[in-house]
């Protein structure tokens, strides 16, 4: 069989017995680079004013997670549970949360409280932990069972019934939401 392919020398005639895919497509691919004036240009294949980096921490519309062996605080946690502990004065909400992320470790209502732990991941001294728990036991949030010398237990208690004096409208002038105690 005679073929004649294209070439740098328009005369030469190519004598081929036996076409195997690979080596045509190879041929081609040759011959291509060779007569078509193309040069490769790496920068061409840059993104134009954006880097790597901004490209990965470009928002999503997901909201961000918890990467692999990272601590995460694990749901759901009730809002109005969230809402009465908000009310509450001092570094209560920040206890609260702190021991619903226990909660979430340990699979259970009643955690284990050490003081010395809070102020070392938190900053949570050890007289506003008392403080907090006292206030979080006051809006019967939490019951605490102390021990002298030994880490509190606490268990995490439904939050009371909450009737909300919702604002009207957009023209109720600002007002924001009432917490009222229903019993």
């Amino acid at each position: 069989m005679r073929h004649c392919t294209p070439n740098l020398c328009a005369s030469a005639t190519v004598h081929v017995r036996h076409r195997t895919p690979a080596p045509s497509c190879i041929y081609l691919l040759w011959w291509c680079l060779i007569n078509i004036n193309y040069s490769f240009d790496p920068e061409q294949l840059q993104l134009s004013g954006t880097s790597p980096k901004a490209i990965q921490d470009t928002p999503t519309s997901r909201p961000p997670r918890h990467k692999p062996g990272e601590k995460f605080l694990m749901g759901p946690i009730p809002l109005d549970w969230l809402s009465l502990a908000g009310t509450q004065s001092g570094k209560a909400l920040h206890v609260g949360i702190v021991l619903w992320f226990l909660a979430g470790i340990t699979k259970s209502r009643q955690v284990a409280l050490s003081e010395s732990w809070l102020r070392k991941q938190f900053g949570i001294s050890r007289y506003a932990a008392y403080r907090a728990l006292k206030a979080l036991e006051g809006a019967r949030l939490v019951s605490v069972t102390r021990h002298q010398g030994r880490k509190s237990i606490v268990t995490l208690l439904d939050a009371p019934k909450v009737a909300r004096g919702l604002p009207s409208g957009p023209d109720s002038g600002g007002e924001e939401a009432r917490l009222t105690q229903c019993d």
